[in-house]
């Protein structure tokens, strides 16, 4: 394991004030990772707290951001601390800036995405990103899980900041956990080899899965559900809780799991199809309108069919904005994080970054041709 002591000691500037005081607001992303982080960190409190539990919430539509319907929130629930989970917060520094003042708040930032790297972060912020010291590219739900053994000693809730490592595709970075949920929770990982192939056979990328089904299908509301079932699997300590659907929130989890995938699928059908190809970039441009929130996870599917290309899933964000996922097939060494951030750093109100092998665009919908050339153009020069 790595030496965690210097997070810990930022991390407890603001932690032990949330103990003394339920005035605390968390914000999370809505993915596997977030959301497993939210939740144990939602349990920590539980159990060194006396007080109410915070309140919590993700941003809308999958965003990154300090929306501005999670700061209208935020200044109407008026918390003293707020801690961010797993989101890089690109555009919102200055945002952070004027709202901490306003509610003479502090605020605790833990974050893994290469952009995040370069921010300015104002006063009553603590921005802690493990790239910054050298401890790897290492997902929240591990960051959470490491506080929660240090306050609790529990080693419980190894199994959910698992589910999240997985899904982030950071197992080389974290075998230590899964060594440990692999003793503690046999079913969930009953393989001899710790690697990420392996790793996505297993359960726990099934509960990644069902997570995920969560702000898919009904974006934040979705979200907090899943947060809400991981919390009461934990508290039966009993995975399968969620893996079979054995309570309300778990089995409505399945239902949206469900549509999601039959969505899923009929766009996978058609992508042969409707793709835009360009052989020579390695890169296909792939424009969807679902029903649900499926831009990345169609993405990460089409990875694994096309090995020598990269795959662009692009989808209306909202009015004139759209969103791309990235990912990248396994014979393709191009950096994804470095690619999304270098082709829209020209383009107004527009946004990108994320991570080498997965990263994903924000831009508006006029630019959409200007992005795709800049694409182009970077991959050609970086080949």
């Amino acid at each position: 394991m790595r030496d965690w002591e210097t997070i810990v000691k930022l991390s407890n500037q603001i932690l032990l004030n949330i103990f003394k005081d339920d005035s605390a607001f968390l914000i999370f992303h809505d993915d596997a990772d977030g959301c497993c982080a939210a939740a144990i960190l939602l349990n920590l409190v539980a159990t060194q707290s006396t007080g109410e539990s915070p309140d919590f919430a993700s941003p809308e539509k999958h965003s990154v951001e300090l929306t501005r319907q999670l700061t209208k929130k935020l200044r109407e629930r008026h918390p003293k601390f707020i801690v961010s989970l797993d989101l890089a917060l690109p555009r919102s520094p200055k945002k952070i800036a004027a709202l901490l003042p306003a509610l003479h708040a502090q605020m605790l930032i833990y974050d893994h995405h290469i952009q995040s790297r370069f921010l300015d972060w104002p006063e009553n912020c603590i921005h802690i990103n493990p790239l910054n010291m050298g401890l790897g590219n290492i997902p929240a739900s591990y960051y959470s899980y490491i506080l929660s053994k240090r306050y609790t000693n529990l080693r419980r809730m190894c199994w959910v900041a698992a589910v999240g490592v997985v899904h982030d595709y950071r197992v080389k970075e974290c075998k230590d956990l899964l060594e440990e949920v692999r003793g503690l929770y046999p079913s969930l990982y009953p393989f001899e080899a710790i690697d990420q192939p392996t790793a996505l056979r297993s359960p726990l990328m099934a509960i990644a899965h069902l997570v995920n089904a969560g702000y898919q299908h009904s974006d934040g509301q979705g979200a907090k559900l899943a947060v809400e079932a991981l919390n009461e699997a934990l508290s039966m300590d009993d995975p399968t809780t969620l893996l079979e659907g054995k309570t309300r929130k778990a089995l409505l989890l399945h239902r949206f799991r469900r549509e999601v995938d039959d969505e899923i699928n009929r766009f996978r059908e058609q992508f042969e199809f409707d793709a835009e190809f360009h052989a020579e970039s390695q890169i296909a441009f792939y424009s969807v309108d679902p029903k649900f929130n499926i831009t990345s996870q169609l993405a990460t599917q089409l990875q694994h069919s096309y090995p020598n290309t990269i795959i662009a899933v692009m989808s209306p964000e909202a009015p004139k904005k759209v969103k791309a996922s990235l990912r990248r097939g396994s014979n393709v060494e191009t950096d994804l994080a470095a690619l999304a951030e270098s082709t829209t750093a020209r383009l107004a109100q527009a946004s990108g970054g994320g991570h080498p092998d997965a990263s994903g665009c924000t831009l508006r919908t006029k630019d959409v041709f200007l992005w795709k050339r800049n694409m182009l153009q970077y991959i050609r020069k970086t080949s």
